[in-house]
């Protein structure tokens, strides 16, 4: 599935640059590409998360998810300043193709590495909702997890209301050129890295449950440093805004995915992570039409104002004290 997926993105990414060259991209290439990727993309993140639990072993999954969030934050630290530079450069179609490329290096490295035990895939396989609905029966059961879900969907909602006018606050506000967003958001990026590192001695400290309220509300309020760009140094703002929710997002990202591998069993953990993916995921596209709405209605800069509380409201749903079974 890892590898499947990869590919099946090298060709959807690839197939933009090269509409483009003989004049034939359309708006609904574009949509269709977004569509089928981004399945792509929710298939490759259940397939991960449940290789993950049987690739280490239990009292290793905060060091492995630590780990892995490192490499995702190494990701976004050198992404956004190729991208700027290669968009500036050669244009936004080489950007594509490098993007493309990167799907076929996933694919080789991840056929050339050392598989886990494939426990749940002996499993007899049962119809779809009946698979379904043990998922969200699994969740149900435990408050703790729910809750947890329900607060990364209202993150997400918050968010997404964000980014649907990051770009347009970015360009047409600030009047920054794509060189200039990518680096700022490369160098705000490095917050992303030392928050990854620092993961595992800030939960030791906060333990999971102050954690997950620490990084869910302090992750969505860094948003608000956006709106200082208006008053000077607008690269800077971007920078400061992106690096701190880089540093406290991979608190929570560690903390939710390790909870949730402790708490399933092995057998259903694609299952779960589908239900609660669902419901954390499911509000991005709805917070994404709620923002590019209300940016056309108040504005840019109140829209992101009024996301970033949004966001923050998450914090109700984990409260330390409504985490005591954690």
């Amino acid at each position: 599935m890892l590898v499947g997926t990869d590919l099946l993105r090298l060709v959807l990414i690839g197939s933009v640059p090269v509409a483009w060259i003989f004049g034939v991209l359309t708006i609904w290439q574009l949509l269709a590409v977004a569509a089928i990727a981004g399945t792509c993309s929710a298939v490759f993140g259940l397939a991960y998360t449940s290789y993950v639990p049987d690739a280490v072993a239990a009292e290793d999954l905060t060091e492995a998810n630590a780990r892995l969030e490192l490499s995702n934050s190494a990701a976004f630290l050198s992404g956004p300043s190729l991208a700027g530079a290669l968009i500036s450069a050669a244009g936004a179609p080489a950007a594509l193709v490098v993007d493309a490329a990167s799907f076929a290096l996933s694919a080789l490295m991840l056929g050339r590495g050392r598989g886990a035990p494939a426990r749940a895939a002996r499993r007899p396989r049962r119809r779809f909702r009946a698979e379904l609905g043990e998922g969200i029966r699994q969740l149900r059961a435990r408050p703790a997890l729910l809750r947890v879900a329900l607060a990364g969907a209202v993150a997400n909602f918050g968010f997404a209301m964000v980014q649907a006018v990051l770009f347009v606050y970015a360009y047409r506000t600030l009047h920054l050129s794509a060189a200039v967003v990518g680096g700022a958001l490369t160098i705000g990026a490095a917050g992303t890295v030392t928050g990854a590192l620092q993961t595992q001695r800030l939960t030791r400290q906060l333990g999971t449950a102050r954690s997950l309220f620490v990084s869910t509300v302090g992750g969505e309020l860094a948003s608000l440093f956006l709106p200082l760009g208006l008053l000077g140094l607008p690269a800077v703002a971007l920078a400061v805004s992106v690096a701190a929710r880089g540093l406290i997002g991979p608190l929570w990202n560690v903390n939710a995915v390790t909870l949730r591998r402790r708490l399933i069993p092995a057998e259903v953990q694609a299952r779960v992570t589908a239900a609660s993916r669902t419901l954390v995921m499911g509000t991005l596209s709805v917070g994404s039409l709620a923002g590019g709405a209300l940016g056309g209605v108040i504005g840019v800069t109140p829209t992101i104002v009024v996301g970033a509380l949004v966001g923050a409201a998450s914090g109700i749903f984990v409260l330390p004290p409504l985490l005591r079974e954690v």
